[in-house]
């Protein structure tokens, strides 16, 4: 039975393109691994001949680590792409720019809708630097209250005003689908000049919003590629806003003394960028490039269209409605200014509320639906499709009815 998978905010399909390069990837490693080399990631593969390129065709648009990391700066609107870190972990790249981060910063704004890991990986360097952490508490007024983006904006300035904050660590849109309004939040704390670091987290905002993430202010964004991308294999981007950052950035990777900011991948591009290899570097899972090399020349053919994309996604409101009509299952209301593509919806029964989180999702998957569940009986729905037609229409309707 195939499955309507409405997941995408976890883990995205693997684009057609992604999926040519992983195949192959392999095929290279079978046919003749010695080409799988310093000199393929460096300089790409624009010297082989045409035989070879027409038998492995995604490396046609395989130019190199830089023109990897150009891709990246290009989307994040910065100019240097020596300004982009890669890494097989998004978290490590988190602890490296908390470390930064708390060089500058005494107290730093989150909030209580930002993703936990991340969350805690900041907490922990806080209290490794002897810094702060202020929490703004805004979930309830988000989702009971139907705080708006210009009430949220007004809560969040006050919070890091009031608690003598210097720096903010927030999501683009929340693991939950809420589009936190970074930009004119930055606007209007930039006056008071107590802003010395702003941290992004663009994991759920990348490739599914017009804007990834803001730039303007932003010291550093953060991101994955694994979801809305469609990469495949998970690859972590850290995009500095500012040369000095990055140049930190390099400067604690080059220190060499903190095994718990270890990460193989990223020591690999950074030391392919500098043109010397370690001879005794551990053995590397590169392909995460190659997969993502290829998403993301789709998706600059995708691009024009975000706007439409997210459009489609919000309409879909409309017809998650029609279809858990007469069940016990509500759309959680949120204030139009604050929303992404992403639904939530929560159960009225309190069977559904007191199920644990995986045999929800199970049972709905059983009916041919895949969904992110949630404790309290809440489940997201994330696609970057319509779910208008007939078919997806059908099946999560009879879905909400035998889950009902």
């Amino acid at each position: 039975m195939s499955v309507l998978y409405l997941d995408t905010a976890r883990l995205g399909r693997t684009c057609a393109s992604a999926s040519q390069a992983q195949l192959d990837v392999n095929r290279l490693l079978v046919d003749d691994p010695s080409l799988y080399c310093e000199n393929l990631f460096r300089n790409g593969a624009d010297a082989w001949p045409e035989e070879r390129l027409a038998q492995y065709p995604s490396f046609q648009h395989w130019h190199g680590l830089q023109s990897l990391q150009r891709e990246f700066a290009k989307h994040f609107s910065i100019s240097d792409p020596e300004n982009v870190f890669l890494a097989s972990r998004s978290v490590q790249l988190v602890r490296i720019a908390s470390r930064i981060m708390f060089r500058a910063c005494r107290n730093v704004l989150t909030c209580d809708m930002n993703w936990p890991h991340w969350q805690h990986v900041v907490a922990d360097e806080a209290a490794r630097s002897g810094q702060g952490v202020s929490v703004a508490e805004v979930h309830s007024a988000v989702f009971d209250k139907g705080l708006s983006a210009e009430s949220l904006i007004e809560t969040l300035a006050a919070a890091f005003l009031d608690r003598d904050c210097d720096g903010i660590f927030l999501p683009a849109v929340t693991n939950l689908g809420i589009r936190l309004p970074i930009s004119d939040l930055l606007s209007r704390l930039k006056p008071s000049g107590r802003l010395r670091f702003v941290l992004v987290d663009a994991a759920q905002s990348f490739c599914q919003l017009p804007e990834p993430s803001p730039t303007k202010h932003v010291d550093m964004t953060i991101t994955g590629c694994h979801k809305w991308l469609g990469g495949g294999n998970p690859l972590g981007v850290a995009i500095c806003g500012r040369p000095i950052v990055a140049e930190q950035f390099r400067q604690i990777l080059q220190s060499g003394h903190c095994p718990e900011l270890e990460d193989p991948l990223l020591r690999f591009s950074q030391q392919i960028g500098g043109n010397s290899v370690s001879r005794y570097l551990e053995t590397v899972n590169v392909t995460p490039l190659f997969t993502v090399n290829a998403a993301i020349q789709e998706q600059r053919t995708k691009r024009k269209h975000l706007q439409e994309q997210l459009e489609r996604q919000q309409g879909n409101l409309d017809t998650v409605e029609q279809c858990v009509d007469g069940t016990p299952w509500n759309l959680l209301g949120i204030d139009e200014s604050l929303r992404s593509g992403i639904l939530l919806l929560q159960s009225q029964d309190p069977l559904h509320r007191e199920a644990d989180c995986q045999s929800l999702g199970d049972r709905f998957r059983k009916h041919g639906v895949a969904f992110s569940s949630y404790p309290q009986g809440v489940i997201r729905i994330s696609t970057p499709k319509s779910l208008a037609s007939n078919h997806a229409t059908n099946v999560m309707e009879q879905a909400f009815q035998c889950v009902a």
